[in-house]
């Protein structure tokens, strides 16, 4: 018997006819009267559709002209974004909930032009003026369970997105809807947790086929990881460190093709970054050998290497067995090769903004690795590095020490921060995103060079420092800023995470170190 056309298929017909026939929806919604009359003619459509469609559910034919009426009274509602001042009356009139019980449709066809006209209602540029209604607009959605319904759209159309346009294009406005919301109102990113969701998006991006669908959800994924802390310990109980660690693997030996697996390669990174930077996930991140790979990443693929890095920066980040690890994977070598200005073409402007945050990677990586690396071998691996070939990574250490500390004004003009007064901590903060978090970190290393007791590093320290203008005192005071406005400041919140007591003896011990030297 031959097989009948589907709905989709019939749908799209009728389509073409009414365009051929010069069929216009509703060019605008100016007042309440449009919206209430649009919204009434879709319900009164809903309503058709479904009595045929349960009249003649094997007669596809007999329902098909109340399926394009019904879609096209739901891109009518298209229109309604360049007016979202009316959001409140929309969900007033009780608007929300029948468009989403028309997510569910049969037809995909409707369920693709539903994500599609929700996602446009939410759009950045349509509503950038009006914030306040999207965001009630977005509260409506969640309290009408969206992310149920959106979870069943990815469920409904995997097995078909990738071969059938109508399943990809539904699955590509659910994730814009998702994104949109995300972007209004960030807490809807913790509704996800407790979806299917995380696990869809997970299965799409370790598919080995490049598609747009999956560079998108690895950007998704992504955003949610890097939105909300119970999304990154969820995924961890979904093997996500593994995942996403085979994704990215699978470009040791081929780098991306285009355009799309270099920004799919990006979102992968980002989001190993964001799982990187919880407690739980670092022994996943050890069992998994992800220095290995991230070592690897850097010494053999241009495009990975900022990302790479960035990686293991925040892997590394109050981690003593991921510092070692690090070491032991041979990270040593790239390491200190990004830290003399090696590996980074800076002839274009991207480059060099990608030398300056490579740069700061490093600097923040070596400072984890003096901190948290136990008196010993791999400890004494990295100091030797900085006393090879007549200690010249010191010249370079305290270069960039001149660098952002000329960019702050002088290590003189900081002493201010140690007067407390209101304001302070404020100014505090507003300095470390403008470079004083960074001259933070050389102070740490400086100190912690000058603590492992090595001469020809302490008269190098010295003797560049004074080439520059500086004293070996300077070290300390940037460490009583830190440790003022870390600790001092903090009272009983000084135990939280990256403030702990040890960390806390240590700052102290370096202090009172840099204090006895006397210039």
């Amino acid at each position: 018997m031959k097989r009948g056309r589907s709905g989709e298929e019939l749908l799209e017909e009728r389509e073409r006819d009414l365009e051929r026939r010069g069929v216009q929806g509703v060019a605008s919604m100016a007042d309440e009267k449009s919206i209430r009359r649009v919204l009434t003619t879709l319900e009164k459509r809903m309503n058709e559709n479904l009595e045929l469609r349960l009249k003649f559910p094997q007669n596809p034919e007999k329902f098909m002209d109340s399926e394009v009426s019904l879609d096209e009274e739901i891109k009518n509602l298209q229109s309604l974004a360049t007016s979202p001042q009316h959001y409140p009356l929309l969900i007033r009139l009780e608007g929300v909930p029948l468009l989403l019980s028309l997510i569910t449709h049969e037809n995909t066809s409707i369920t693709r032009d539903v994500t599609l006209v929700l996602s446009e209602l939410l759009d950045g540029d349509s509503v950038e003026d009006r914030l306040g209604e999207a965001v009630m607009l977005v509260e409506s959605l969640v309290e009408n369970k969206v992310v149920g319904l959106l979870e069943g759209v990815l469920q409904r159309c995997s097995e078909g997105e990738r071969k059938e346009e109508e399943e990809a294009d539904a699955v590509f406005h659910t994730l814009t809807l998702l994104e949109n919301m995300i972007d209004l109102k960030p807490e809807v990113a913790e509704a996800v947790k407790d979806s299917s969701i995380l696990r869809w998006l997970l299965k799409r991006v370790e598919s080995g086929e490049s598609d747009s669908n999956r560079t998108y959800s690895s950007e998704i994924l992504a955003i949610l990881l890097q939105t909300s802390d119970a999304n990154k310990k969820r995924i961890l109980e979904l093997s996500g460190v593994e995942t996403l660690l085979q994704a990215i693997a699978k470009f040791r030996k081929a780098d991306p093709k285009d355009s799309e697996e270099e920004e799919y390669l990006e979102n992968l990174f980002d989001a190993l970054c964001a799982v990187a930077m919880v407690k739980e996930s670092k022994e996943e991140l050890l069992k998994a050998e992800a220095m290995d790979l991230m070592v690897i990443m850097m010494k053999k693929k241009r495009t990975a290497r900022l990302p790479a890095m960035k990686v293991c920066n925040f892997a590394l980040t109050d981690c003593a067995f991921l510092c070692e690890q690090f070491v032991t994977s041979l990270g040593l070598g790239p390491l200190f090769g990004f830290f003399m200005g090696k590996g980074f073409d800076k002839g274009s402007k991207k480059r060099r903004e990608q030398g300056v945050e490579m740069q700061e990677h490093v600097i923040s990586i070596l400072a984890n690795l003096l901190q948290r690396l136990a008196p010993g071998n791999k400890r004494n691996r990295v100091l030797a590095k900085f006393a090879e070939q007549d200690c010249e990574k010191l010249d370079r250490l305290v270069e960039l020490w001149h660098e952002y500390s000329d960019k702050l004004g002088g290590v003189a003009s900081l002493k201010r921060l140690n007067q407390s007064g209101d304001g302070a901590e404020e100014e505090y903060l507003d300095l470390l995103e403008g470079g004083l978090y960074c001259l933070q970190q050389l102070a740490l290393i400086n100190a912690n060079l000058w603590s492992s007791g090595v001469e020809s590093m302490q008269k190098r320290l010295v003797f560049v420092f004074q080439q520059y203008g500086y004293e070996m005192c300077d070290i300390s005071t940037l460490l009583k800023i830190q440790f003022k406005f870390v600790y001092e400041l903090q009272g009983s919140n000084a135990s939280s995470e990256g403030t702990d007591a040890k960390a806390k003896a240590r700052l102290e011990k370096l202090i009172g170190i840099m204090d006895d030297y006397k210039n």
